[in-house]
């Protein structure tokens, strides 16, 4: 009998999970197993599609591997649905990428580049013709440069369409039409299309200049991309803008992000920080509800292995005022979802948009905003 241990968890296209488990059966027998649930239904949650392999030497991810940067339900937007996941091949000597679509249907193989010990696991976000990801580059005789390259793959084809090279890059992370990447000096925006840099533009609010094309440009640790909605805006002269607002993290601050969907008359769209706030910890979770009431933010001093963990719920409006707190929640995830329901019309302010989480204690709970 296998001992199982959910490593990992992964939210991806408009139904998906992807469950990254590590089994072991005795000291010299593992299997390092990928499932793909499908919930779109009962029917399709209950017949998952398993990718696994028992050889000790050839493993989907060591258990030091699995990267603690990466927010665990990711809330992957839909029209992500391609993840690669990098393969340790010992036997081979090589690391290989394996792409898989959201129902789990493994859709490529590629080699990476040689081995080292301890490599870290890189998860892969695409679309369902092309994903992109972060690779460092090796000079001759194997040794490693110091510069990476960002690429951007088209699976039908098996060809790169477009890369660049960076310095020092050490974390990507992506949404929409759009490409984070956090280098040793400063945060890289790239258009995801084009791998061009994209100007960064700054409401009145963020007290900032009024468009640059260098944003935190400084040392960062850790960004990531914690929610991320499609929103309608109406400009100064009557036209609705279709907009990717994301709540971005980028060590202990928070940020409201805004870029149009699409480039107009082959002018790049550039990225808008609506909205900045710092925050006591690190952020772990988010979910954007609405322009008028706001988002949330789970936060936490702790590391994960403490013994007395807590996570904090902020609630911020969209210009960044504190608009309340929920302290001492148990550790997550808490699964945010939000909600807008018509109420009950026997009872008075019932109807409203409402917060339903998990507390970290054994229980679900809800929250009416207003």
């Amino acid at each position: 009998m296998f001992n199982i241990y959910v490593k990992k968890m992964v939210r991806f296209g408009q139904t998906s999970v992807l469950l990254m488990l590590n089994a072991i059966k005795t000291n010299t027998m593992t299997a390092d197993t990928l499932v793909f649930l499908d919930m779109t239904s009962v029917e399709t949650f209950v017949n998952p599609v398993v990718h696994y392999v028992v050889v000790k030497s050839d493993r989907y991810f060591e258990l030091q591997t699995v990267p603690a940067t990466d927010n665990s339900i990711e809330p992957q937007h839909q029209y992500v649905n391609v993840i690669g996941i990098t393969r340790i091949d010992e036997k081979g000597g090589c690391l290989r990428l394996h792409s898989y679509d959201e129902r789990g249907k493994h859709i490529d193989e590629r080699k990476v580049k040689e081995a080292h010990k301890d490599e870290p696991i890189q998860l892969t976000h695409g679309t369902v013709s092309q994903f992109y990801g972060l690779r460092r580059e090796v000079e001759g005789e194997g040794n490693e440069s110091e510069m990476s390259t960002v690429s951007l793959w088209d699976i039908k084809t098996k060809r790169h369409q477009k890369s660049v090279s960076l310095f020092k890059a050490k974390q990507l992370v992506g949404a929409y039409n759009t490409i984070f990447v956090r280098t040793e000096t400063a945060l890289v925006v790239l258009d995801l299309s084009t791998m061009l840099s994209v100007d960064v533009t700054f409401s009145r609010a963020c007290e900032m200049p009024e468009q640059t094309a260098l944003w935190l440009n400084k040392e960062l640790h850790n960004i990531s991309v914690l929610a991320s909605r499609k929103i309608t805006r109406v400009t100064p002269q009557g036209e609705n803008v279709e907009l990717y607002r994301m709540v971005f993290t980028a060590d202990n601050k928070v940020y409201l992000l805004d870029r149009p969907c699409l480039n107009r008359d082959d002018v790049q769209a550039p990225l808008n920080v609506t909205t900045e706030v710092e925050i006591a910890g690190r952020a772990t979770e988010a979910c954007y509800i609405s322009e008028q009431v706001g988002f949330v933010v789970v936060v936490t001093l702790n590391e994960e292995t403490d013994v007395y963990y807590r996570d904090h719920l902020y609630w911020y409006s969209t210009r960044g005022e504190l608009r309340g707190v929920l302290p001492f929640l148990g550790e997550g995830p808490h699964s945010l979802y939000s909600v807008y329901l018509s109420g009950d019309e026997n009872q008075a302010e019932t109807e409203g948009w409402y917060l339903y989480f998990t507390d970290g204690h054994s229980a679900i709970c809800c929250i009416k905003l207003h």
